[in-house]
């Protein structure tokens, strides 16, 4: 079972062979939040991957997902994106999760691909792939809209 943990920017500068030197600076500012996925226990020899993400106008934009050499098949990529989305989504605060994916990364295209997003090309120089899910937002059965908020105790 995977699990997730916040990484803070020494832990996630700590995992340098997963970050391209690009995103150190948005870390080391915290524009960018950093999660390192362990399978089971939460030791290096477990770790699958790290994910790099911000909030950009009330969606999570996933910037980077970097996988351990032990965990480098695509599905394990695609399990990372569905755990960063799931967690966006059961926070109900924001709108949807996007990635822009430059032409040249095809690994990223296969994570979002295989994790049921859906994608637009963008032809502008340089090329890249917006993918993209939007949130439902929760239902409420109308039973339970009829009981809440639940009358005070007077």
């Amino acid at each position: 079972m995977l699990y997730e943990f916040e990484a803070n920017t020494r832990e996630a500068l700590r995992y340098e062979k997963l970050l391209p030197d690009i995103y150190r600076e948005g870390i080391v500012s915290g524009e960018l939040f950093a999660v390192a996925v362990f399978d089971g226990k939460n030791t290096r020899d477990k770790m699958v991957g790290l994910v790099l993400s911000k909030v950009t106008e009330d969606f999570q934009e996933i910037v980077w997902v970097g996988l351990t050499e032990k965990y480098s098949l695509p599905e394990y990529g695609a399990d990372l994106v569905c755990l960063r989305t799931e967690a966006a989504r059961e926070a109900d605060a924001l709108k949807g999760t996007f990635c822009r994916i430059p032409s040249s990364e095809e690994r990223m295209r296969e994570y979002f691909l295989l994790a049921g997003y859906e994608f637009m090309d963008i032809y502008e120089e340089p090329k890249f792939s917006i993918a993209y899910r939007f949130y439902e937002k929760k239902k409420i059965p109308k039973l339970m809209e009829k009981l809440l908020p639940l009358p005070q105790n007077a």
